[in-house]
């Protein structure tokens, strides 16, 4: 039975939950459940909201002015392989922290049930892998996540803004803030925060399970702190720390196990050779657990401003940012990264709860910034150095095709704790294309964190140039000249191939479960646009593990043991689905 969507949620204060009470033990998930044939959409709209929620009214399509937001979501994953969400808010129709408000709790209470398998998955994960240390969420990690959302509620009060309503502060107001750009990023902030806060209440309100991690509240910040926890949870946890160095002297191939299931995804931005089109590319690493997804699309506040920005991101339920990161925006901006590890264990003592998680900066980022070198910057405000990444930034407003790149068609710029540096890389792009493989290019975020080190004592497969997939880029990546070539990459698995070194995780669609041991982990889809196709917010996107010459995916073909060992609830039993076309569906109706 559908969850009653008019019902309000109760009224509860943000730090309500104390971390002894929202400590619970994770619960062993079994087979997924049977995915039935694809609903039709479902499209409700919110009005009349308060802290406590929104009244929401379903409707038969696009709504007028007269609501606060309004949202459709197809449940589709079983289908095609993705669920699908739309949600715009109506501007003029309230302040900026009501309209986040709103979409945070139509996205909450329409996606409450994959909301809820998604978080009973991913803390049976972190609590059964051994990357968390001893258990998951832990007290320690419990109270940084706690600690930090009130941090930077208490810093949007400290900038002079309202978060009831986001408006940026006058400039008497605004004596905390640094400079009018801070205060402008904080009211930005305070968009998210409030988005996020109507997505706990929606969710808390709709939900009829019991929360994976005690309450609504810390599901939903352990769920957009995922990329977050890699260095949150060795920074308080030293039982989740990995000693990188002892490790490759006493057990070298355990250390590379260890660096695989710590790596997350390869991109690939690509010029074709008469300069004619623009490609960029990501497919996602991590457990195969994490397969339950939903494509979104944002029309939201940008900041409190009236400012709005629209977004389109491969995403998962209760992320209300991609993770992955695959985002176009319509400031012309695409973004996609790969993340790096932290070895060096002495810069994970810069890790604060007093900052701003790379999630919060990426939402921010893609809010405000109208470049790449602008968009690197703004990572910068109050930077956590956790999700350690390196960004892709593709300015397509410089893209003209069949003309020369203009300086700033490409920014990257790598994130580690207490760094954070950035460069304009369209010379390197001119050349034909710029690979991400998990590895920093900056020497700063190389060397210091700990790849230098790792390299001199295992060898190649720590270092930029000679990592496999460096070399399978190397040798694939100037044959793409179109957007078929582009699926044939991202997907690329080939057995047998010489820079994989017998491994099918080494790929750049890695399949960790065809590997011996096996690990259900790896690659677990890919995403593509254009500079074509991102002005129209449209990109194409393929949910499920490469089948690109090797073996369809398929939880019922693995053992009991196997499947018990990765919890995976919900989500479809065998993966071998089609690219598929990602575009936002019009929802308001403009004034007459």
């Amino acid at each position: 039975m559908s969850p009653p969507l008019g019902a309000r949620a109760p009224l509860l204060l943000f730090l309500l939950c104390v971390p002894s009470a929202c400590c619970v033990g994770a619960a062993r998930v079994g087979a997924p459940r049977a995915v039935a044939a694809a609903p039709a959409a479902r499209s409700f709209s919110a009005s009349a909201c308060s802290d406590a929620g929104c009244e929401l009214r379903e409707t038969g399509g696009a709504v007028g002015v007269t609501e606060v937001a309004v949202a459709r979501y197809v449940a589709s994953e079983g289908k095609i392989g993705w669920n699908q969400f739309d949600v715009s808010t109506v501007s003029g129709a309230a302040s900026a922290g009501v309209q986040a408000f709103a979409a945070g709790f139509l996205e909450g209470t329409l996606t409450a049930d994959v909301i809820a398998q998604t978080a009973r998955n991913t803390v049976a994960y972190f609590a059964s892998s051994g990357v968390a240390g001893a258990e998951f969420p832990s007290a320690n990690v419990t109270a940084f996540l706690l600690d930090q959302a009130h941090w930077a509620r208490e810093q949007v009060a400290a900038a002079g803004i309202a978060l009831e309503d986001c408006s940026p502060p006058t400039a008497s107001a605004s004596a905390g803030a640094a400079t009018s750009s801070d205060g402008t990023r904080w009211s930005a902030v305070c968009v998210v925060l409030r988005q996020l806060d109507g997505l706990q209440k929606g969710y808390g309100a709709a939900s009829n399970a019991s929360f994976a991690t005690g309450s609504a509240l810390l599901d939903v910040l352990t769920l957009n702190a995922v990329g977050d926890l890699f260095q949150i949870m060795p920074a308080v946890d030293p039982s989740a720390r990995v000693d990188w160095q002892r490790l490759a002297k006493d057990n070298p191939l355990e250390a590379l196990a260890q660096l695989r299931r710590r790596e997350h995804c390869s991109g690939l931005v690509r010029v074709t050779d008469d300069y004619g089109e623009l490609y960029f590319a990501h497919s996602s690493f991590f457990t195969f657990g994490n397969m339950l997804r939903i494509y979104k699309h944002y029309d939201v506040p940008a900041d409190g401003s009236g400012a709005r920005r629209r977004l389109s991101f491969s995403s998962y339920p209760g992320y209300l940012e991609s993770l992955d990161d695959f985002y176009v925006a319509d400031s012309n901006l695409a973004m996609v990264q790969t993340s790096n590890n932290v070895l060096n264990a002495s810069m994970l003592e810069l890790v604060t709860p007093h900052s701003l998680l790379a999630w919060q900066r990426v939402r921010v980022s893609m809010a405000l910034a109208q470049s790449g070198q602008a968009w690197c910057d703004t990572m910068r405000f109050h930077a956590s150095g956790t999700y350690a990444n390196q960004y892709m930034v593709v300015d397509l407003n410089k893209f003209t095709p069949h003309h020369p790149l203009e300086d700033g068609t490409l920014w990257v710029c790598e994130e580690a704790p207490g760094l954070l540096p950035a460069a304009d890389m369209t010379p390197q792009l001119a050349r034909g294309y710029w690979p991400s493989y998990n590895r920093p290019y900056f020497d700063s975020v190389w060397s210091q964190s700990g790849y230098g080190e790792m390299e001199r004592r295992m060898g190649a497969n720590f270092s930029y140039a000679l990592a496999p997939r460096a070399k399978i880029f190397r040798r694939e990546a100037p044959r793409v000249a179109n957007l078929e070539g582009m699926k044939r990459i991202m997907r690329l698995n080939v057995p047998g191939d010489p820079y994989s070194e017998g491994k099918f995780s080494n790929a750049i669609c890695a399949r960790g479960d065809l590997d011996e041991p096996a690990e259900l982990g790896g690659c677990y889809d890919s995403k593509i646009s254009s500079a074509t196709m991102a002005r129209r917010l449209t990109s194409v996107a393929i949910n499920g593990p490469t089948a690109q010459g090797v073996p369809a995916f398929q939880w019922s073909k693995l053992s009991q043991a196997e499947q018990d060992s990765c919890a995976h609830e919900g989500q479809p039993d065998r993966f071998d689905f089609d690219w598929m076309v990602m575009q936002p569906t019009p929802l308001v109706r403009a004034a007459m």
